[in-house]
């Protein structure tokens, strides 16, 4: 028995997404504008790792990283926005907190603890 494969639906239409209730929508805007956030504390964090890497293969490797942590959030905000989501407006910011861990770890010259807190934790 052999098995056909219709390349007829490529060409057609897809079906129409489902439509989200105002709640989703807002859980959903909220959930991309934190990962826009961290997305940007990954960026700062790849830039200050870049500035203190042991090599010029490793601080490329890095300043691309930056490119791609900056197209990240960009593309988060874009769809949150979308949805309608307000900016995040946060009392107490997780991020600034991490951030600030990591970018003491940079200021230190200390390479692998910048690797350690933003690769593996």
């Amino acid at each position: 028995m052999e098995a056909r494969v219709s390349l007829a639906v490529a060409d057609s239409p897809a079906p129409p997404a489902p439509a989200l209730v105002p709640a989703h929508r807002h859980a959903l805007g909220l959930f991309l504008r934190h990962l826009a956030q961290g997305e940007r504390v990954a960026q700062q964090a790849s830039a200050r790792q870049a500035a203190i890497a042991p090599t010029p293969r490793i601080a490329r490797f890095l300043r691309s990283q930056v490119r791609q942590e900056r197209t990240h959030a960009m593309l988060f905000d874009s769809f949150a926005r979308a949805l309608g989501a307000a900016p995040l407006a946060l009392r107490e910011c997780p991020y600034r907190a991490y951030s600030a861990r990591v970018g003491a770890a940079a200021d230190r010259g200390d390479f692998l603890e910048t690797v350690v807190g933003t690769q593996i934790v």
